[in-house]
């Protein structure tokens, strides 16, 4: 009778019962694991230790340049100073990383503060340049106030003809601030001496000034 031939099979991965199979495939899959080894060191040009116990108990091993010059590299490696060299990125990363996440909070504050700034900014070159808008922009007190300068500086027209067209804005408009007209922001208009230019407001001589007190 002829012998049939199964060819080669793939043995599934569990540990083999018969104590002779077990020993066999031990012995060729340990000499195929050190060979792979070898050609490790060949390749890469690394040193490697392997210890390999057969189910026997026996202790096979295998090392590039040798087992114990591995062994003790790896001792020293464990309680020697490559241990804070090993720990030393990591921590770095860490302190950068912490460092940006602080440097990014300020950055936000920052930006809030111009922000902020900004606003209160345009708000006061607002305030500061109502008179320039249209009346029909103007609010009850800033119409108020305008009616007032006007009034005083047509008496003043009338009585010095000669002096010149200008005139400082009243202390007493306002009280010599302006406040809660653009968000409760108190901002003196007259601090710096703020000139109206009358031309500026296209004004007449001859215009006859309303009287809203009657």
């Amino acid at each position: 009778m002829a012998r049939v031939y199964r060819g080669r099979r793939k043995l599934p991965m569990v540990k083999m019962e018969k104590a002779s199979n077990l020993q066999v495939t031990f012995s060729k899959r340990k000499c195929g694991l050190f060979k792979k080894a070898s050609e490790l060191c060949t390749l890469c040009g690394v040193e490697i230790g392997v210890l390999v116990f057969s189910p026997s108990r026996k202790v096979f091993s295998f090392g590039n340049p040798d087992i114990k010059s591995v062994i003790n590299r790896f001792e020293n490696y464990l309680h020697g100073p490559f241990m804070f060299f090993e720990d030393g990125p990591n921590t770095t990363i860490q302190d950068l990383n912490s460092q940006l996440t602080q440097e990014l909070a300020k950055l936000k504050v920052e930006k809030e503060k111009k922000k902020f700034l900004d606003k209160i900014r345009n708000k006061r070159e607002e305030i500061e340049k109502w008179w320039e808008n249209p009346p029909n922009q103007l609010d009850l007190p800033q119409t108020t106030c305008l009616i007032s300068v006007l009034e005083n500086l047509r008496m003043e027209l009338g009585t010095q003809p000669s002096q010149p067209s200008q005139a400082i804005v009243p202390q007493n408009c306002y009280g010599g601030s302006y406040n809660n007209i653009f968000g409760g922001d108190n901002i003196d208009l007259f601090d710096q001496g703020i000139m109206f230019d009358v031309n500026a407001l296209n004004y007449d001589p001859n215009m006859v000034i309303p009287n809203y007190g009657n």
